[in-house]
């Protein structure tokens, strides 16, 4: 956005028209980093979804709307917030509204890789949770990590889905803030094959102590914002920015660990805070006074939770998912806020 638009609160519509070549036995979806706060999606003329949440990603499938030669992509965000979102319209820090991150138009085969959970378990086995989607979900996959020298083979069921795990190699080189090793991993399901670059380490609490890889860590650091440095930010993160900005708590302030407050930020900042070695506090923007009583603000909080946790539970430098930040003690609060923890558990019991 144009730096005017910068405080801008309201409806702002985007259009862009692009080409587009049929491709036989693919699916199509368009893919939204983020929009800040509902969206509206219409592909051709024709609605394809909606979003509500401006901190995580989202997407819909555009296979059957996609045609031959020119498409028109319009999309309307309404940065304007009530008391019943998630977070309300009163905080301490910029929203900027709009569409804040990449828009994409991903390929993928008829049958395709939706989820991938890899992580080192306390017990010093590599895991590996998979998901499939499409018209035949059972097929047979393979994990690999070439470095290690390791693979590990399945069958996904009838859903979809398969849980597997081996033995973590001796060659193993556990991820910390001194040593951030990250791994080439690869899965390969049907005709499909997802990478991704993956760190390896343990996290627990013992009494008053953090333990990484089984070892007390003090943790020193910052609670950071989502804006470049310099003149009027735009919450536009670059691999260059992020860079930037977790160089100086690494560097600057010889830091091992850095709160990303108080929502999720670009997966540019965590992807560069795994390379880095910097361990990360990762927040939903459930804050101050939200609806609590709400239902709908419930679903709307779960949502952007999950969209988050599936989005970095690959990356080793997330230690902690946080569900709220100086909330009033309520009784509402409380159930409120247990949901959530709930929630969490369930889609990753493996952090703080």
């Amino acid at each position: 956005h144009a730096p005017e638009m910068r405080l801008y609160q309201g409806l702002v519509w985007y259009q862009r028209t692009f080409e587009f070549k049929p491709q036989p036995g693919k699916r199509f979806f368009l893919r939204f980093g983020a929009a800040d706060y509902a969206a509206s999606v219409y592909l051709n003329g024709k609605p394809v979804g909606t979003h509500r949440g401006g901190f995580t990603p989202f997407a819909f499938e555009v296979t059957d709307t996609l045609r031959k030669g020119s498409n028109q992509i319009t999309v309307g965000v309404d940065s304007a917030r009530t008391d019943a979102d998630v977070p309300p319209p009163v905080t301490d820090w910029e929203t900027y509204g709009g569409i804040t991150r990449s828009v994409t138009l991903i390929g993928v085969p008829e049958t395709y890789v939706d989820d991938a959970f890899i992580r080192l378990t306390p017990e010093g086995r590599i895991a590996a949770s998979i998901k499939v989607d499409g018209t035949q979900p059972a097929v047979p996959l393979t994990v690999r990590i070439p470095a290690l020298g390791m693979t590990i083979r399945g069958h996904t069921d009838g859903l979809g889905r398969w849980t597997g795990n081996a033995a973590a190699p001796a060659a193993l080189k556990r991820w910390s803030p001194d040593s951030p090793t990250l791994y080439d991993v690869r899965i390969e399901a049907g005709e499909d094959a997802l990478t991704d670059r993956i760190g390896f380490r343990t996290v627990a609490v013992q009494g008053t102590k953090i333990l990484l890889n089984g070892n007390p860590i003090f943790l020193r650091g910052i609670s950071m914002h989502e804006e470049e440095l310099g003149k009027d930010p735009v919450r536009a993160i670059t691999p260059a920015a992020a860079r930037a900005l977790l160089t100086e708590i690494k560097h600057g302030l010889n830091g091992n660990f850095v709160r990303l407050a108080h929502y999720p930020h670009s997966e540019v900042m965590t992807r560069m805070a795994d390379e880095l070695g910097l361990l990360v506090w990762s927040e939903v923007p459930v804050y101050w006074r939200v609806g609590w009583a709400n239902a709908e603000t419930l679903k709307d909080a779960r949502a952007m939770l999950r969209e988050n946790i599936l989005r970095d539970r690959n990356r080793a430098s997330i230690v902690l998912w946080s569900v709220a930040n100086e909330t009033p003690v309520s009784d509402a609060r409380n159930a409120f806020l247990r949901m959530l923890i709930s929630d969490v558990r369930a889609l990753d019991d493996t952090r703080l």
